[in-house]
């Protein structure tokens, strides 16, 4: 392994907002590989395009703790 996990998480935390959820994908997808090629490609697609929105400022974020307000009603129900 090139550096320890603190190391390496400090490093990733510090990449641009489309670096770290290529990265995120990444990780996810070793445990879980995308099984719908197609369908894969749409998502990563649609995640470089939102990224790039927020990069640019064109579009508004939701506060995290809204977020997971929305998910508490949506669990309850």
């Amino acid at each position: 392994m090139i550096g320890t996990f603190e190391e390496i998480s400090k490093h990733s935390v510090q990449l641009p907002r489309s670096k770290r959820l290529a990265l995120a994908r990444f990780l996810l997808e070793l445990d879980d590989p995308v099984e719908d090629k197609e369908a894969s490609e749409l998502w990563h697609s649609e995640i470089l395009k939102r990224a790039q929105a927020v990069e640019e400022e064109t579009t508004e974020g939701i506060p995290y703790e809204r977020v997971l307000e929305r998910i508490d009603v949506v669990l309850k129900k």
